[in-house]
């Protein structure tokens, strides 16, 4: 394939192509980056000021897609449900964004103004604003521990080692494999997230 004598660049290309090398590499480097859009390093920051800025650029486009899919008019139970699950498919299909961006501090807009959407739904809806964080930290750990889940291999655990009659074993093997473990894993955790949440109202 000939590349354009002049690439056209903007965050959002760059920002792509990012993404992109995270999920085919499993990292990204600004050099690589440069190298895979056929320009110079120094092009990139004219757009880019660092690293750091680009994953939040990522982190933004990511979020945008996830609120498309949240309905804030809804109760908070099914606002919530909603938010899991978007928000661990979104990205469970970047998994190593999830391991690059829980090291950083969110700074994204898109993503601050969905964090703060959450936070006023569950303050509105009667939990207490000292809570507010230990909530939203929980569904954190819920969406993006499910999103890497995903990207589990199909034997999570190698039971075949363990005797017949290990609990673990005999559990694995009633149980559904690959990404229907997944979904079944996640939807367990959404239906007992909720219904513990639910009882700290009471």
């Amino acid at each position: 394939m000939v590349r354009p004598k002049s690439p056209l660049l903007d965050p959002g290309s760059i920002a792509r192509a990012a993404l992109a090398a995270l999920d085919d590499r499993g990292s990204f480097t600004m050099p690589g980056i440069a190298k895979d859009l056929g320009v110079a390093v120094s092009s990139l920051y004219h757009h880019i000021p660092s690293r750091e800025y680009l994953l939040e650029l990522i982190r933004g486009s990511v979020a945008a897609e996830l609120a498309e899919h949240v309905d804030w008019s809804l109760p908070w139970t099914e606002t919530v449900r909603q938010w899991l699950i978007s928000y661990r498919n979104a990205f469970g299909a970047h998994p190593e964004l999830v391991r690059a961006l829980t090291a950083q501090t969110v700074r994204a807009p898109e993503v601050l103004e969905g964090y703060d959407r959450l936070a006023d739904k569950l303050f509105g809806s009667g939990f207490h604003l000292d809570r507010i964080i230990d909530i939203i930290t929980l569904l954190d750990t819920v969406a993006l521990g499910s999103a890497l889940d995903l990207a589990a291999p199909e034997e999570v655990w190698a039971v075949s080692e363990l005797p017949d009659d290990s609990t673990l074993a005999r559990a694995a093997r009633s149980a559904p494999t690959g990404v229907a473990r997944a979904d079944s894993s996640f939807a367990f955790a959404v239906d007992l997230v909720i219904s513990g949440l639910e009882r700290e109202l009471v």
